[in-house]
């Protein structure tokens, strides 16, 4: 994500040196053309998004907890538990006990049955339709 705001910042600010020369960068937008207003216009739009991308991915650490979910990875989570995960997700949802939290997805991992169910929200349905 980082490479593409860099790269997309690195393309802006070439279109903004071509279009505006440094002698007249100071000067009020009504003394250059339409057709510059647009385009400096055009680029202020795209500063801006690329701000609100920032801003909105900045922190995706909340995002962690779904590896542990993964059923693809519950046969190796089963031989080697994924402790760099856990910590993650914990530091993430600080309202989640770590112990307790790695007991149940100890018990995740071993049930054969809950090895077909893939994301954390089918798991819960699973459980609830249980009553587990």
């Amino acid at each position: 994500m980082d490479k593409i705001i860099d790269k997309i910042d690195s393309e802006l600010l070439e279109t903004e040196n071509e279009l505006v020369p440094q002698k007249r960068r100071h000067y009020p937008r009504s003394d250059l053309s339409v057709s510059t207003n647009r385009k400096i216009e055009a680029l202020e739009v795209c500063d801006s998004i690329i701000q609100q991308i920032r801003t909105r991915f900045t922190f995706t650490g909340h995002l962690v907890a779904i590896v542990l979910f993964m059923k693809e990875h519950f046969i190796e989570y089963q031989k080697n538990f994924p402790d760099q995960w856990l910590s993650d997700t914990v530091n993430a949802h600080q309202f989640l006990e770590k112990n307790r939290l790695e007991k149940e997805l100890q018990v995740l991992y071993e049930r054969e049955e809950l090895q077909t169910i893939s994301g954390a929200i089918p798991l819960c349905y699973h459980y609830f339709r249980r009553k587990i």
